[in-house]
């Protein structure tokens, strides 16, 4: 037997250049879809099966040929539910949905809603799967001029971030008792399947609850060290809020610090706290290709600082993003989440930190410098320069590049400009060796400024330097790998211009932990 007679191999190639496509656009997209579209008539034509010859129909669709594509739907294509019941829930589920995609690809909207309704009951909960035909639908329609609409009825249940305005556990009981009326008829209607955000004495708590009573996945995400966050936002407003804050700790799905570090004292560590369970939320809802949705419980009144119920809906309302809030009654004690004051005469900034370096320039020798010099760092110093935002600060030593921006977008942009022009390269007529590669890591928190004493140039200094530092080595060579902050404060700012696809839980070197690291792309149009 050959490698053609494998359908299975030859329809993992066809896979590979179909995930090329969706990642492309333009007459590059059409490209990487046709030659999918081939590879996938050549497992059809092996194999008869239907996932091979669905595939075949939508590359050709997604190539620019829609009269191919029908053509083959309704003359070669035979999709059976026969024997449904002998299959897995997930091997189900595909079969309709690939029933679904046929009439699709015809026209046939009604009968495709239909059938792509009965595959969900098939396997309701497996909600990456959902995702993944939704994804390839709406691509089917973007191709046919289609309206998506009728696409939201079989979404995956909604993502929220959630939050309000702390209070004392004496507080009027009518009143609280009120709120969470409030609250729970919001979650009625919402239906959310995900929730995202932290545990403070008040309606955190009261929101977690009862997110965990309806079976709602629950993603606690501190702002810092879990002592740190119990001591600043938890025990001050009432011994009963602890108990609960544990129930709650310990019925959570996940629990995410966005520091680890001492807290410092600084308020923009809770705004990076909301900032990063926003992120999340809403990174949730792009996967799952659902909708992200922030519930709040304020009293209208502005938080008067950086971090804050006010500052939270302000913030998400950038998005353009649904926000259900909630009346916060009047006359129910509270107060503003305030960290302890600090001594430190600079406190912290926010910034994103990109490390780069070339995979390979270790092997080379004396009579590469000058060539390197010119036909690599040179190209990508321009590149640089060539930027919309300048970065605060560029280090380099040997073909190790450090630089810090204010704005994680500016560190993705600049990331992303970085690996496009070592790409674009010729290292071997450069006199290079053609295995040399680009790898970045990039992470985004709070640092340190300082002023450097043998330069007297500003450097920002601090663990969250060191981790973008420990990212970089671990990066394949060719990529850009960022942190979960990075990856999550990008969806909240610059959805529309950035992606990030989960690479694991890394160990990173030199003994400094694990980290679920993500790798940087730009997003393409469907």
């Amino acid at each position: 037997q050959t490698v053609r007679d494998h359908d299975d191999i030859i329809a993992l190639g066809a896979r590979l250049l179909k995930d090329r496509a969706f990642a492309s656009d333009g007459a590059s997209r059409r490209q990487f879809a046709r030659r999918s579209a081939a590879r996938y008539l050549e497992a059809f034509d092996v194999s008869k099966s239907s996932y091979a010859g669905i595939n075949a129909a939508t590359m050709t669709l997604i190539a620019g040929d829609v009269d191919e594509a029908r053509s083959f739907v309704a003359e070669r294509l035979r999709v059976s539910a026969g024997g449904a019941s002998m299959l897995s829930a997930e091997d189900s589920y595909y079969r309709r949905a690939t029933q679904a995609e046929a009439h699709l690809l015809l026209g046939e909207i009604p009968t495709a809603s239909a059938l792509l309704a009965d595959a969900i009951q098939t396997d309701p909960s497996n909600f990456v799967i959902h995702a993944g035909t939704l994804r390839q639908f709406e691509m089917i329609c973007a191709a046919l001029g289609t309206d998506t609409s009728w696409l939201d009825r079989h979404r995956p249940p909604p993502a929220i971030f959630f939050g309000g305005h702390m209070f004392s556990s004496d507080g009027d009981k009518r009143l609280q008792e009120m709120l969470q009326s409030e609250i729970s008829a919001a979650f009625d209607r919402i239906r959310p399947g995900f929730a995202f955000g932290a545990l403070a004495a008040g309606t955190d708590i009261l929101m977690a609850e009862l997110l965990l009573a309806r079976g709602t996945e629950l993603h606690v995400v501190l702002p810092m060290r879990e002592d740190d966050f119990v001591d600043a936002s938890v025990k001050p407003f009432g011994a009963a809020w602890l108990s609960r804050y544990q129930e709650c700790r310990a019925a959570c799905r996940s629990l995410r610090l966005a520091t680890f570090e001492k807290h410092m004292g600084e308020d923009d560590t809770f705004a990076f706290g909301a900032d990063f369970a926003m992120g999340l939320a809403i990174r949730q809802a792009n996967i799952l290709r659902t909708k992200a949705v922030h519930v709040a419980a304020w009293d209208g009144a502005s938080s008067g600082g950086v971090a804050g119920t006010g500052i939270d809906v302000e913030r998400w309302r950038t998005t353009n993003l649904a926000q259900t809030i909630i009346p916060f009654p009047e006359g129910l004690r509270y107060r503003p989440n305030r960290s302890v004051s600090s001594s430190q005469e600079r406190p912290r900034t926010l910034k994103a930190m990109l490390f780069a370096d070339v995979a390979g320039f270790s092997k080379l020798d004396e009579r590469h410098v000058q060539a390197f010099t010119e036909k690599v760092m040179t190209p990508l110093a321009d590149a640089v320069h060539r930027l919309p935002n300048q970065p605060l600060m560029v280090a380099t030593w040997g073909d190790g590049i450090h630089m810090v921006f204010d704005h994680v977008e500016d560190g993705a942009s600049a990331a992303i400009a970085l690996l496009s022009r070592m790409a674009a390269i010729d290292l071997v007529n450069a006199g290079l060796p053609n295995h040399l590669a680009l790898r970045i890591g990039a992470h985004y928190g709070p640092v340190t400024d300082t002023r450097d004493p043998f330069t007297g140039l500003t450097n920002y200094s601090g663990t969250h330097t060191v981790i973008a530092a420990r990212i970089e080595p671990v990066a394949l060579p060719g990529t850009a790998y960022v942190s979960e902050p990075f990856a999550a404060i990008l969806a909240l700012r610059a959805p529309s211009r950035f992606e990030t696809d989960y690479v694991g839980r890394t160990d990173l070197p030199k003994k400094f932990g694990s980290m679920r690291l993500f790798s940087l792309r730009a997003r393409q149009t469907v």
